[in-house]
């Protein structure tokens, strides 16, 4: 074992340019998969950060006539569902946008923004860290 060992190093040695890409192909292996289960961890694996996400669902709001399967619900629609609902402890909806921020000193810029309506907050189970929550009204 000694010997095989020793043979090896010295082949390693001898050879530096078959050393440096076999250490390059191992870096850029492991790279790879350490950077690719990060985000099948983060994505797929790691349960929602959510009181009982496995209780949470997603209901859409569909339009046959323009052939769009999945779209957001409307106001009414969702109140309606939300009175009618028999099934479920709590119902809230949000949607995501993008607005316009400008002001007198910069160029306006477009971020992400979001709306949300009901008591979202409370349906998946989380406290605003400053503020209070949404008020029903």
């Amino acid at each position: 074992m000694h010997h095989d060992i020793r043979y090896a190093l010295r082949q390693l040695v001898k050879h530096p340019s078959f050393t440096l890409i076999a250490i390059l192909a191992l870096a850029l292996g492991i790279g790879a998969n350490t950077a690719i289960f990060s985000v099948v961890n983060a994505v797929l694996l790691r349960p929602l950060p959510y009181r009982a996400p496995q209780q949470l669902v997603w209901i859409w709001g569909s339009n046959p006539k323009n052939e769009i399967p999945h779209e957001v619900a409307s106001y009414p629609d969702f109140n309606d569902w939300r009175e009618q609902a028999q099934s479920f402890a709590g119902m809230a909806g949000f949607t995501t946008t993008t607005v316009t921020l400008g002001g007198t000193d910069g160029e306006p810029e477009r971020v992400p923004a979001g709306s949300a309506i009901g008591d979202l907050f409370s349906v998946v189970g989380i406290e605003p860290v400053l503020g209070r929550k949404f008020l029903p009204e």
